[in-house]
Parts: structure tokens; C-alpha cells; sequence
């Protein structure tokens, strides 16, 4: 019987981990070796398979971020659900890092593992950063507020900070 997607995908986490803990014991010199060295892990794709929203959940979802009224969040939501970036991909974009490229917007970015990679931003998304950012180009970035950019860490701020 064949195990489904999600099914494999567990199995190959639980023994990364169990694997990750035998490995860590062999390099302390407590175990002289570790039992799931040659166990076969299932093969899975290098994309996940977490379902997207549908457009009417889209939808609504981007009516309740309009009636909030923060732009922040309203900047927030497109570069999640249209450019897919991870909630850490996105908050950690600042205005420096969004640039043209061959006539498109684009943000430049840090993929998980530090990779570095870049998005074409389409106009709903550019849009949206523009109206949050109010024609900044500097101290300020889709993630913080211009006050968080501009603290500096102990909660003093200045404007060097804002010139990072």
C-alpha cells in the first residue's frame, strides 16, 4: 500500500530528527553508532503540499485587512498570499531591499538557508507597498513601522539607525 504525500513526508521528518539525535550521541562518543545510519527515508518533492486559499477565502480575507485600516497589514497580506514569501521573508524586507529590474518591481530577498533570491512584485502587491510606504526610501520597511526602524536595540533610537 502506498503511503500518501503528507504520510511520507512525516515519516522522513521523524527519522531527521531521530537521526539528527543518533548522530549528535555518536559525536559525543555515547553510542559508538547509530542504529538508523542505512535506514531507507521515503522520497518526497522539494514542494510542499499545503493547500492555498481559494479565491473567495482571498477574498475575505483581504476585505477584513481593507476594514482593519492599517497599511501595514494590508502591505503585508499581497506579499504572503500573491508573492508567497514566508512571514519572515516578508517582515524582514526594507525599502532598500525593493528595486526595478528589466522594467518589473522586484524585492530582493534572503530564502530560507540564506539563500539570496528576488520576486517580481505584481502591481497589486507594488501598489500596496507604495500606499504603506508613502514614497520613503529609507528607514522604513514592510515588517517594522518607521518608529521600530529607527530604534535602535535597548528601545533608544536615532537617525543612524534609520540610515541602515
Amino acid at each position: 500500500m502506498q503511503a500518501s504525500a503528507a504520510a511520507q513526508r512525516s515519516v522522513a521528518r521523524r527519522l531527521a530528527a531521530i537521526s539528527g539525535w543518533y548522530r549528535y550521541l555518536v559525536a559525543k562518543s555515547i553510542r559508538a553508532d547509530s542504529p538508523v545510519e542505512h535506514v531507507r527515508r521515503p522520497r518526497i518533492g522539494d514542494r510542499g503540499e499545503t493547500p492555498r486559499l481559494t479565491r473567495n477565502e482571498l477574498r475575505r480575507l483581504w476585505a477584513a485587512a481593507a476594514e482593519h485600516g492599517s497599511k501595514r497589514r494590508f502591505a503585508l497580506l499581497p506579499l504572503l498570499a500573491h508573492a508567497g514569501l514566508r512571514i519572515n521573508e516578508a517582515l524582514s524586507r526594507d525599502v532598500e531591499h525593493l528595486a526595478h529590474d528589466r522594467g518589473y518591481r522586484i524585492s530582493r530577498l534572503e530564502r530560507k538557508g540564506g539563500h539570496g533570491d528576488r520576486t517580481v512584485l505584481t502591481p497589486p502587491v507594488a501598489r500596496a507597498i507604495d500606499d504603506y510606504l508613502e514614497g520613503r526610501t529609507s528607514a522604513g520597511s514592510v515588517g517594522k513601522t518607521v518608529e521600530e526602524a529607527r530604534r535602535r536595540p535597548g528601545g533608544q533610537s536615532g537617525p543612524e539607525v534609520a540610515r541602515r
